[in-house]
């Protein structure tokens, strides 16, 4: 009579095992996300700590210590030297989503700051952005080599008085047809904009996109937008 006893034993301790093993196998799953999540976001914390250190500590005070929780992305042009005729700043851009308290804190210290205030569309921004219109190859002239758009951007900063310079900003997600390339939700804000030269000199190159006050300087600043709880943080040398 005792002889099915052993058979439902055995079919209990399977069903048992089989949950343990699902139980283990979600904790075992877990710990590998939050451990791979964990080096991806350090991976990104360090290449953010090395853009940053590859500038003068003056130019990115304004950014970060550290990569914000809300961090989202962002680029940079590293110091490079030019090409014969090539003009490329250096610059660095990174943007980021905060909640509402954090994002209202960090516009009220930026509104305290002495900035200039500026929107999208305003007409006294001066772009800085890369520009190779002529370009000399084994001692061989090419011209024309820029797009029309770059073309009118850089007879349009030839054209502005007492201009402000700000980057030519190339980021998908905010987009906008303005003047700076930022929707215009965004408001900018240039804690500070000076001519002369912040970069040795094999990395400079003169450009016919600029005016000769502004042929070498840097700005540095933040776009706010009020509407997404983003921030842009860049600084640019050229």
């Amino acid at each position: 009579m005792s002889v099915g006893f052993p058979k439902v034993k055995l079919k209990h301790n399977y069903i048992f095992m089989k949950k343990l093993l699902i139980i283990l196998s979600f904790f075992i799953f877990l710990f590998l996300t939050i451990g791979c999540g964990n080096i991806g976001i350090k991976h990104m914390e360090s290449i953010y700590l090395s853009k940053k250190n590859q500038f003068n500590q003056e130019l990115v005070s304004h950014f970060p210590y550290k990569l914000p929780k809300g961090y989202l992305g962002g680029y940079s042009d590293s110091r490079t030297i030019l090409a014969d005729s090539c003009f490329g700043p250096m610059d660095f851009i990174m943007y980021a989503n905060y909640d509402s308290i954090e994002y209202n804190y960090l516009k009220a210290q930026i509104d305290s700051l002495m900035s200039e205030y500026l929107r999208p569309p305003d007409a006294n921004l001066l772009l800085i952005f890369s520009y190779c219109d002529k370009l000399i190859v084994n001692g061989k002239l090419y011209q024309n080599q820029e797009t029309q758009n770059k073309k009118k951007l850089a007879n349009r900063n030839l054209l502005i008085t007492n201009g402000i310079p700000v980057p030519l900003f190339l980021i998908d997600e905010y987009y906008g047809n303005t003047i700076c390339g930022l929707s215009k939700d965004f408001n900018l804000y240039v804690f500070d904009a000076k001519p002369g030269k912040y970069l040795e000199d094999k990395y400079l190159q003169d450009c016919e996109c600029l005016p000769k006050e502004w042929k070498h300087g840097y700005s540095k600043g933040v776009a706010l937008s009020d509407t997404r709880h983003v921030i842009v943080y860049w600084t640019v040398v050229w």
